[in-house]
């Protein structure tokens, strides 16, 4: 999947969150964290679902104080809220 998420010129939001999704649901959350970082370096504009990737990705591989790190950054950064 990285590879054809690769040839895809013009990337959307979709094509975005489903690599992020794909990175958290096979258990690789340096991946996603790697890759959601880039998006916020390159001024893409994150969504709820782009975090809840992230943040699912990070719970499963035990990476606490990363978690916390997107949280925070989804609340103050992104201004998304969390939705119970």
């Amino acid at each position: 999947s990285e590879r054809c998420f690769m040839e895809i010129r013009n990337k959307d939001m979709v094509s975005w969150n489903t690599m992020l999704s794909a990175y958290a649901l096979n258990g690789l959350a340096s991946c996603a964290v790697s890759l959601i970082s880039f998006m916020q370096e390159n001024e893409l504009k994150l969504d709820s679902l782009s975090f809840l990737s992230v943040l699912s990705a990070c719970r499963h591989a035990g990476l606490v104080e990363e978690g916390k790190r997107m949280f925070k950054e989804m609340e103050e950064r992104h201004k998304i809220e969390a939705e119970v």
